[in-house]
């Protein structure tokens, strides 16, 4: 390509002195403006021309035709890349993306902890810590939103950590690597797990986790600070029971409990908050029982 534009460059350097010289040879008023003007484009794809063969003698074109292209496995050639038989790189698949792990070989090798997922695509076993042959599987749509969430925050460190090497023919890109209809499907339940995510953050704001510990001798203990569950906030709040709407399950969440000035004023659930059994209504620590 560099060889192209540098012929171009010359034909247009000397075109450009052509009309140059030329352009001081008498004309016709009609013919001079006619030339006038094709001499003007001419300079100035010459101008762009030699921009462009600049910027192209900027850029490693061997990096271009090199194996680091990305490119399209499909899941006997991912298998190669095991690092238990000649072939030493190490590969593995997380949402049909490929990416090169060599270099984290304390991990990856063979007879290391994340070895089982090398060679293919595992991505649902990074979030159900599953690593059996039924559990190494890429089929992913039926996890939870939570589930969802964390797979993409796996993808996100595969891109900032290791080299992405291209695609998976499979579930998730066709023989062109082009998306497919399950690939869609997943970026559709993506977007409701980040909305999900978004409600939750902001039910967390409202309501921070309570620090919790426990003890041998005292058993747990939840307590409000302010800055617990990790949401620094100007009021400490006192430990409750928040309930998962339409569920019995709770965590334990800090309320701000201003305005609450008796115990004749409250109850001991409202909504889904509920106060902990034998804890001061206003007690910023408890002891419960888990």
């Amino acid at each position: 390509m560099l060889r192209m534009y540098a012929s171009f460059t010359v034909l247009a350097s000397i075109l450009s002195f052509f009309c140059l010289f030329t352009h001081t040879q008498p004309y016709d008023s009609i013919k001079n403006s006619v030339f006038t003007n094709l001499c003007a484009i001419i300079k100035s794809k010459a101008i762009h021309i030699i921009f462009l063969e600049h910027y192209l003698s900027c850029v490693n074109t061997e990096d271009i035709d090199s194996e680091d292209v990305d490119g399209l496995f499909t899941a006997e050639e991912l298998s190669k890349y095991s690092g238990t038989d000649d072939e030493k790189r190490l590969y593995l698949s997380i949402l049909g993306e490929v990416f090169d792990v060599t270099k984290g070989q304390d991990y990856y090798a063979p007879g290391k902890g994340y070895h089982g997922f090398v060679g293919k695509d595992g991505s649902r076993a990074f979030v159900t810590g599953k690593f059996t042959e039924e559990g190494l599987v890429d089929d992913v749509l039926d996890l939870s939103h939570s589930d969802l969430v964390s797979l993409r925050e796996w993808m996100k460190f595969y891109h900032e950590t290791y080299k992405f090497k291209g695609k998976l023919i499979g579930r998730y890109y066709d023989d062109r690597g082009r998306p497919t209809g399950y690939f869609y499907k997943l970026q559709q339940k993506l977007a409701e797990a980040e909305k999900q995510k978004t409600v939750e953050e902001e039910i967390k704001m409202q309501y921070p986790p309570c620090n919790v510990d426990w003890d041998a001798n005292t058993g747990s203990r939840v307590w409000c600070s302010e800055r617990s569950g990790g949401i620094e906030r100007d009021w400490v709040g006192v430990p409750r029971k928040l309930y998962e709407i339409g569920s019995k399950q709770h965590r334990c969440a800090c309320i701000n409990n201003m305005g609450q000035s008796s115990e004749d004023d409250r109850d001991k659930r409202i909504g889904n908050i509920e106060e902990y059994e034998d804890c001061h209504p206003a007690a910023s620590s408890c002891h419960v029982t888990m």
